[in-house]
């Protein structure tokens, strides 16, 4: 990467970095700090956040550029877009730093919301919302229940004001969160009683179901996996695992046995280990011969799929809200057929992978057109998306769909074209959709069409 300015890719120790600060911005900051108007100072700001872009391998440095970045912008209201960047830039980039710029980042968003009037006042309201509760959740997801609860608390008028949608959506995450410190205390209290005890099975069976339910921490679980029996141990490790690393007889033992989990456990934990044994499920299908066996998987996934869609209806929020990466399986049956690994069309980038899912993982592929018009992805995921992203080239008469399970149509952008050029579109998630849907990619061009990325915001 080019750097801006010359000085900042010389190598640099943790203790020079505000030296070099100082060096390179000590006058600009002397000048804009002794006059009046923030114009400046805001300009400076973001001067200093470009320097920081080009920064690589200095931690220490990246969080004296972007640290003085936020105090000069966050000293007006016509300063803090710039300043929220500074700070979001640093819980990024450097992560001993994460917590507290989360912590400036919060009092900085409520500071910028109560600044607000007028028609942009219910536009920064939700993006306050949305920015906040991204933290709070990131707390949750890492075990820090009660940070996690505090900044729920605080969402709590601005929901009111958004929208009924958030408003359910954040006072289901507060009371989770609440949850989760009464979980914490209890598995604290039944460690304690099994190093009074060790070696004492009953305690430990309630600890690791205590794990594996309530906190979805089957990694923590299995630190105790020698209290339990051989057959349970098992799948205590195969859930630590990614789901397209197992076999399939392990897949469908581990669906039944976290659909088992989720008969007796509350809304939040009960969503969670659905959709744990959906996507073991679903495994399991992809591997499965059409026998009996799965058939009757096909029937769990469909009964599996009806009782989440019913929790998300009632925006239930789990103890790890983004923790579950979404399942996908690419239908190669209805879809059209790869072309080889290392295939390269019209001067775009070669395909490194014949998985169909690639472009969901960051690997472009490329579809031959004169096997078929149509690509079909079936994805489950652990919470409803609201937009679908489309990159890719050689877009003739192109459409997104979004189809129910049973091939219903909810959504469809198109025909888009484009030839062999890059294109980018969007097609934003309806409700109804829920969490398991079907994407349909239809292409009308001759030979070859490529998608380079899927993303599900």
């Amino acid at each position: 990467m080019t750097c801006l300015l010359g000085s900042l890719c010389a190598p640099i120790r943790a203790d020079e970095a505000t030296d070099t600060f100082n060096q390179l911005f000590g006058d600009e900051v002397r000048r804009v700090t002794a006059t009046r108007v923030p114009d400046d100072d805001v300009a400076l700001a973001r001067s200093i956040i470009s320097a920081a872009d080009s920064v690589e391998d200095k931690p220490a440095l990246v969080r004296v550029l972007l640290d003085n970045a936020q105090r000069l912008a966050a000293k007006d209201p016509s300063g803090y877009d710039t300043a929220i960047l500074a700070l979001e830039r640093l819980a990024e980039r450097v992560p001993d730093a994460a917590a507290d710029a989360n912590d400036q980042l919060v009092t900085l968003l409520m500071r910028r919301y109560s600044a607000a009037r007028g028609d942009d006042r219910a536009a920064v309201a939700a993006e306050t919302l949305a920015k906040i509760e991204a933290i709070a959740d990131g707390q949750l997801t890492s075990g820090d229940s009660k940070s996690a609860l505090a900044l729920y608390k605080r969402l709590v008028p601005l929901a009111a004001i958004t929208g009924a949608d958030d408003k359910e959506r954040v006072r289901n995450k507060t009371l989770e969160a609440a949850q989760q410190q009464r979980v914490d205390t209890e598995i604290e209290l039944l460690k304690g009683r099994l190093k009074a005890s060790p070696g004492d099975k009953s305690i430990g069976g309630d600890l690791i179901k205590t794990l594996v339910v309530e906190k979805d921490d089957p990694a923590e679980a299995r630190k105790y996996s020698f209290l339990t029996d051989e057959a349970t141990g098992k799948l205590i490790r195969a859930a630590t695992r990614d789901t397209s690393e197992l076999d399939a007889d392990t897949a469908v033992a581990l669906g039944k046995w976290y659909y088992e989990l989720s008969r007796d456990a509350r809304a939040g934990a009960k969503l969670a280990m659905l959709n744990h044994a959906d996507a073991a499920y679903q495994r399991f299908l992809e591997l499965a011969a059409a026998d009996l066996q799965a058939t009757q998987a096909k029937l769990m996934v469909a009964r599996i799929a009806d009782e989440i869609e019913k929790l998300n209806a009632q925006n239930v929020t789990t103890a790890k809200p983004t923790s579950r990466q979404p399942n996908i399986v690419f239908h190669a049956d209805k879809s059209m057929q790869l072309f080889p690994v290392g295939t390269t069309q019209g001067g775009f980038p070669a395909q490194e992978t014949d998985d169909g899912r690639g472009p969901f993982l960051g690997k472009g592929v490329y579809f031959n057109q004169m096997t078929g018009k149509d690509v079909y992805y079936e994805l489950s995921l652990p919470r409803p998306a609201k937009q679908v992203y489309w990159k890719g080239a050689a877009m003739q008469g192109m459409t997104i769909t979004i189809l129910d399970k049973r091939g219903k149509e909810l959504a469809s952008t198109g025909p888009h074209g484009g030839g062999n050029n890059w294109g980018e579109f969007t097609l934003d998630v309806p409700r109804t959709a829920g969490t398991r849907f079907v994407l349909r990619f239809h292409n009308e061009v001759s030979h070859w069409y490529y998608i380079n990325k899927i993303e599900l915001r």
